[in-house]
């Protein structure tokens, strides 16, 4: 896939499978650092400490700018079959919604209503924090305000993994989007026909 990935397979007392654990990419990480973080989780599983829950616990610790910066990394690339398009879509809305990045005065005068979330720890957002973030944005753009709630939704899904995800929103709350019809009717085909195309008639 093109990205060289370093890990530490262990298995835990009682579990009948192996387990890997992901200590980085290639070369931002190189040979003796990943032998240096691999000595630590070998010393985490020899002192009785689950790896995995370790991770869980540091990603919950992290404040979603700094999740969301790894995730750009990580996760969502080509190479973990992300699109293009889906990748540049993701990172446009984060950027001004997100991380604030914008000279546009009626965006940051509407994000100054609200906690700044890129500074809030992953375990401190709560569904209702977000649900007041969610309904300023959409005051000024209902499709940006569900685009985000979708982009959040995933990356939470994708990089953090936990059940109790607060970007998840009920149906009732989430804006009405206007269907795009790009294709004529039959009527508006048959008035458009009228309009440009002319039949010669042939004597």
């Amino acid at each position: 896939s093109g990205i060289k990935t370093w890990s530490f397979q262990y298995r835990i007392k009682g579990k009948p499978y192996p387990f890997r654990k992901k200590i980085g990419n290639y070369p931002a990480v190189g040979v003796n650092e990943a032998l240096r973080k691999a000595k630590q989780v070998s010393q985490q599983i020899f002192n009785g400490s689950d790896p995995k829950e370790q991770i869980k616990s540091d990603i919950l610790k992290m404040q979603l700018g700094d999740a969301i910066r790894k995730y750009y990394v990580e996760e969502l690339t080509e190479a973990n079959r992300h699109r293009p398009n889906t990748i540049k879509n993701i990172k446009a809305i984060f950027k001004v919604w997100i991380f604030r990045d914008t000279y546009d005065k009626t965006k940051l005068e509407i994000l100054n209503r609200v906690e700044d979330l890129q500074y809030k720890k992953l375990s401190s957002i709560t569904a209702k924090k977000f649900k007041q973030h969610f309904q300023l944005v959409g005051s000024t753009s209902p499709t940006v305000a569900n685009r985000l709630q979708e982009y959040l939704r995933k990356f939470w899904n994708d990089f953090v993994k936990e059940q109790d995800n607060p970007f998840i929103m009920k149906k009732k709350f989430m804006y009405d989007e206007k269907v795009y019809l790009d294709f004529l009717d039959p009527t508006e085909l048959k008035q458009v026909m009228k309009v440009l195309v002319k039949v010669n008639q042939v004597t």
